[in-house]
């Protein structure tokens, strides 16, 4: 098995090779409200570089978030907010005018050492043109300890089986994700 830390072979960072497959990650200061992600994420979310090293207010992230994907998106990951949660949803951004991105949102919350709500990671994966979940249905989705990209990402174990949801309205405009 090819070890990504104990290679021989020219190195490769993490990132590029997330970056490769289009997988990003993203880090929300919940405490400061600063979301910030890396280069892959920026593109997803129609930030700047710079926007998405220094960290924007998840308000702006949102701006990113397709209007008919919106409430989906804030009552899917409420839950995992509120009670230190995972959550693994499929949504569509649009960071540019004309647009339309297909983005799995796989994240984790965590409380600090005094239970209150602290921070936020994971990864977005561009699905767009993958040929993967159809619109409008749900899967199970395998625990981290199946996930190789949830164990690359660090995410840890889950509650076992999550499900991926997808809104009904991306099957009715834009047909399989």
């Amino acid at each position: 098995m090819f070890d990504i830390e104990n290679r021989s072979a020219p190195p490769i960072a993490k990132s590029d090779v997330l970056a490769t497959h289009r997988v990003g990650t993203w880090q929300w200061d919940i405490v400061d409200d600063r979301v910030t992600c890396d280069v892959t994420n920026a593109g997803l979310l129609g930030l700047t570089q710079e926007e998405a090293k220094r960290g924007v207010r998840l308000e702006r992230v949102m701006q990113a978030v397709h209007p008919d994907d919106r409430e989906l998106f804030r009552t899917t990951t409420a839950p995992a907010r509120q009670v230190a949660g995972t959550v693994d949803l499929v949504i569509r951004t649009a960071p540019a005018p004309g647009v339309i991105r297909h983005v799995n949102v796989r994240g984790r919350y965590e409380p600090d050492e005094y239970g209150v709500m602290a921070r936020g990671y994971g990864l977005l994966i561009d699905l767009t043109s993958a040929p993967s979940v159809a619109a409008g249905t749900a899967r199970a989705v395998p625990s981290a300890s199946d996930d190789p990209v949830q164990l690359s990402a660090g995410l840890g174990p889950s509650d076992g089986r999550r499900q991926l949801h997808v809104p009904a309205s991306y099957a009715a405009r834009h047909g399989p994700a």
